[in-house]
């Protein structure tokens, strides 16, 4: 009897720690990981904003369509964007998203809505984008190029 029960508590305990195992992994493996680049060069009258994102996730991101450009200096030149995208030939049309692959690297064009407006290194970039059907948002600007970790569950 006392070696059935020593026996049943070894298993539970074994048990027990492999599922804490596999939820810690878990857990770890559904974090989104995206390096992000910005440009710092000025451009007083700009209408497109591109960023550069690689996906070092294990499953693919979706950037959704909606995102904000915001001027560290004054808000006049604060600007909703658009998604888009920009063929070869410069031709410019609207995206409701655009995928980028795990491990993979991808530009990722907006368009400014309403006139153009100021933009610098001090901009900030706020776009959404989903990972594993939940929705985050990152904020970038060209000082964040070293890849800081400032995704917010949105």
């Amino acid at each position: 009897m006392k070696k059935a029960l020593v026996f049943m508590l070894s298993f539970f305990i074994f048990i027990t720690s492999l599922s804490l195992t596999t939820l810690e992994n878990a857990s770890a493996a559904s974090k989104p990981k995206l390096y992000t680049w910005s440009f710092d060069a000025v451009d007083p009258n700009t209408n497109l904003v591109l960023i550069m994102i690689k996906n070092k996730s294990d499953k693919d991101i979706v950037i959704q369509p909606q995102a904000y450009l915001f001027d560290a200096d004054y808000e006049e030149y604060d600007r909703d964007l658009q998604l888009i995208k920009v063929s070869s030939k410069n031709k410019v049309s609207t995206l409701k998203k655009q995928i980028i692959k795990k491990n993979k690297s991808a530009d990722v064009w907006f368009k400014v809505k309403g006139n153009k407006t100021w933009y610098d290194g001090d901009s900030r970039i706020y776009f959404y984008y989903k990972y594993n059907n939940k929705k985050y948002k990152k904020i970038i600007s060209s000082h964040d190029n070293d890849y800081k970790a400032l995704d917010d569950d949105y």
